[in-house]
C-alpha cells in the first residue's frame, strides 16, 4: 500500500510539477468537467500544499476555465437529448421545472452558481442537467465560472494557509456554507412565487 501511495505521489509531482504545471490544473479540471473522475478539489489541495508560493488567482482562472469549458461540451452534448423522449418534454414535472427555471434569469443564475460552487450535484451531471433543461447559455457560462471560481479559490486559499487541516475544514463547513445558501435561495424563490 504504501508502494502504491508513492507511485501516485511521484506521478502526480510528474503532472504538476515542470513546464506545464501553470496550466495543468486547468486542465484537469476540464477533464474532471468532461468524464467526473478526477477529484479535483484534492488535486488542488495537494497542488497548494505543494507550492506554497503558487498564484492563487492565477490557478483558480485557469480551474474555472476548464471547469467551464468542459462543462460546455456537456451542455451542447445534452441540450437536444429530450427530443428522443416527447413524454419526458410534456410531462408536468418538467415543465414546472422549466416555468421556474424561465421565470427569472437571476433564478437561474443563483441556482447555478450556488449547486457549481457547493458540488452538492457532481459537476458533470449539473451540466447535463442544465443543458436538458435549456438554461440561458450566458447564465450557464458565468454563473459556472463564478460557481467554481469560488470553490476552487475557497479551497486553494485554505490549502495555502492551513495545509493538509484544509480538507478537513472542508469537510467540516462545506455543509453548513451549503445550508445557509440554500436557505437564502429558497426564501427568495418564494417571495418571488407568492409575493
Amino acid at each position: 500500500m504504501k508502494e502504491l501511495k508513492e507511485k501516485i505521489m511521484n506521478w502526480m509531482d510528474g503532472l504538476y510539477i515542470g513546464k506545464y504545471e501553470k496550466y495543468s490544473l486547468g486542465v484537469t479540471a476540464f477533464v474532471d468537467s468532461v468524464i467526473g473522475i478526477i477529484p479535483t478539489d484534492f488535486v488542488v489541495i495537494y497542488y497548494f500544499i505543494r507550492h506554497p508560493k503558487a498564484r492563487i488567482w492565477f490557478q483558480t482562472f485557469w480551474l474555472a476555465f476548464g471547469s467551464v469549458a468542459g462543462g460546455l461540451i456537456l451542455y451542447f452534448l445534452s441540450t437536444d437529448i429530450l427530443n428522443f423522449f416527447p413524454s419526458i418534454l410534456n410531462s408536468e414535472y418538467y415543465l414546472k421545472i422549466k416555468e421556474i427555471l424561465d421565470y427569472s434569469i437571476l433564478i437561474q443564475f443563483v441556482l447555478i452558481t450556488f449547486f457549481a460552487f457547493s458540488s452538492t450535484i457532481p459537476f458533470t451531471w449539473l451540466s447535463i442537467i442544465l443543458g436538458i433543461l435549456n438554461v440561458n447559455l450566458s447564465v450557464y457560462i458565468i454563473g459556472v465560472f463564478l460557481g467554481r471560481g469560488l470553490r476552487f479559490g475557497l479551497i486553494a486559499i485554505l490549502s495555502h494557509k492551513y495545509g493538509k487541516k484544509s480538507l478537513k475544514l472542508m469537510r467540516k463547513y462545506i455543509w453548513e456554507l451549503f445550508l445557509i445558501i440554500l436557505f437564502l435561495a429558497l426564501l427568495y424563490l418564494i417571495y418571488k412565487l407568492w409575493i
